[in-house]
């Protein structure tokens, strides 16, 4: 029965010990929790010095407890399972808030950025421009007569030159370079380090290329599609130290000046 009661303690501190080791493999992987699972590690380790105790007080003096060593196997067991599910819960937890927080930033559609995380990076860029007294330009997109394009074809193909718009638009820019949705099929490219006659050059390039691709192909037709491009530069020596203030100006600028595109004509760039 001595065997048989070190067996139990034995197996109830291999499952403690495991117990504490997720309990410390956690500490690192959680940020909100953290404080809980370093005080749960600590008593687990604790228990595990109340296990060792018996084992020891047993192999020297023959005596032990066979009760309280049989209690402490399923008692050591279930604590284990219970973190373990614990941990697949936390786990789990923390990769939906992860996806949660990427759904946010990324426009579900066209995997362009959304409209938050746009202005908020868009926000900062206009604080570093500013505290670097660098050039930085912003291009508002709209394709020309999208509501042909839907009323034709129907809104999957519709959908479909949304997201190789975007493609097409990424494949002419810069690494630094950013581009999110505004709304419909309205769109904003920020670039950083750049100034007026660059803008302008970029634009060009980015409405030549659209208007020689093909978006895609339904029943036989290939739909190709132009866009207009409204531009505005914060020049690197704006005095404006208000980022909300002057990312509402651009904007607002970069939107009447694709407008204004659009009254010229379509297809084509406009300066504000």
């Amino acid at each position: 029965m001595l065997k048989l009661a070190i067996l139990f303690y034995c197996i109830s501190l291999i499952a403690q010990f495991f117990a504490a080791a997720i309990a410390i493999s956690l500490i690192r992987k959680t940020n909100v929790y953290r404080m809980a699972w370093i005080f749960l590690s600590l008593a687990l380790f604790l228990m595990m010095g109340r296990r060792v105790s018996p084992i020891l007080f047993a192999l020297e003096n023959g005596e032990y407890n066979l009760t309280d060593a049989l209690l402490s196997l399923p008692i050591s067991i279930f604590l284990l399972f219970g973190i373990l599910g614990v941990r697949k819960i936390l786990i789990f937890a923390e990769e939906a808030n992860k996806n949660l927080t990427e759904i946010n930033k990324i426009d579900y559609l066209t995997k362009a950025l959304s409209r938050i995380e746009l202005y908020s990076r868009s926000k900062l860029e206009i604080e570093r421009a500013l505290r670097y007294k660098e050039n930085l330009a912003f291009l508002m997109i709209d394709i020309d007569h999208f509501k042909r394009v839907n009323d034709e074809y129907g809104h999957a193909v519709g959908d479909k030159v949304l997201n190789t718009l975007v493609t097409m638009l990424k494949k002419c820019l810069r690494v630094n370079d950013f581009i999110g949705r505004i709304g419909g099929e309205e769109f904003l490219v920020v670039l950083p380090q750049t100034n007026t006659e660059e803008a302008i050059e970029v634009a060009e390039r980015l409405r030549e290329y659209v208007s020689s691709q093909v978006c895609c192909k339904v029943r036989n037709k290939h739909v190709v599609i132009t866009i207009s491009i409204g531009v505005s530069v914060m020049n690197s020596n704006t005095h404006c130290a208000d980022a909300r203030k002057l990312l509402d100006l651009h904007f607002k600028n970069a939107d009447m000046a694709m407008y204004q595109a659009k009254n010229a004509g379509r297809n084509r760039v406009h300066l504000i």
